[in-house]
C-alpha cells in the first residue's frame, strides 16, 4: 500500500509538472550531435518569452531532442548571457547520464526527453538574460553536443503583480 501511494505521489507529481510548463521558443546555438525539436520549461506566470524564474526557487524543464550520432556521455553548462558578458550559471547536475532521465549511452538516431531541474540562487541579480543551455563531450572534442539559447529574466519575488 505504501508503494502505491508513492507511486501516486510520483504520478500526480509529473502530470503537474507537465501541466504547468510551457513551450519556450529556443534558437539552436551550434548543436552538432543532436536536433533539438522543442524545449518546455514551468516559467512562471506561464509566459513563455521570455521566460521568467523566480529568485530562490527552483524549475522544471524539458528538451525533447533526436541523435545524429551515438552520444557516450556528456557535461550540462548554463551560462547566462548579459549584454556582451557571458557568466557561467550555478548548475550542480552536470552529468549527462544521471539525474536528467537518460541512460548512456544513447544510439544514434535516438528521441529522447532530458529532463532538468534548475535551482535559481536567492543570490542571482534580477535581470533580463540569454539562458543558454550547452551539452558538450566529457573529454576529446569541443564541439557541442548540444545547445539552446532562450530568452529569460531572473526577478525578485516581490515583484511579481498581485
Amino acid at each position: 500500500m505504501f508503494r502505491l501511494c508513492l507511486a501516486l505521489i510520483f504520478l500526480i507529481s509529473l502530470i503537474k509538472i507537465y501541466e504547468s510548463s510551457v513551450v519556450v521558443p529556443f534558437n539552436d546555438c551550434g548543436s552538432k550531435s543532436t536536433t533539438v525539436k522543442q524545449l518546455n520549461f514551468d516559467c512562471d506566470e506561464g509566459i513563455p518569452e521570455p521566460c521568467s524564474f523566480l529568485k530562490g526557487k527552483t524549475y522544471h524543464g524539458r528538451i525533447s531532442f533526436t541523435t545524429k550520432a551515438e552520444v557516450p556521455k556528456g557535461v550540462i553548462v548554463l551560462h547566462a548571457i548579459i549584454g556582451s558578458a557571458t557568466l557561467p550559471f550555478p548548475f550542480t547536475k552536470s552529468d549527462l547520464c544521471s539525474d536528467h532521465n537518460l541512460t548512456c549511452p544513447i544510439a544514434s538516431g535516438a528521441s529522447e526527453v532530458l529532463t532538468i531541474e534548475l535551482a535559481v540562487p536567492s543570490f542571482a541579480p534580477a535581470t533580463d538574460l540569454l539562458a543558454q543551455f550547452e551539452v558538450k563531450p566529457s573529454s576529446g572534442s569541443k564541439t557541442d553536443i548540444m545547445c539552446v539559447e532562450f530568452l529569460a529574466q531572473i526577478k525578485d519575488s516581490n515583484d511579481i503583480a498581485v
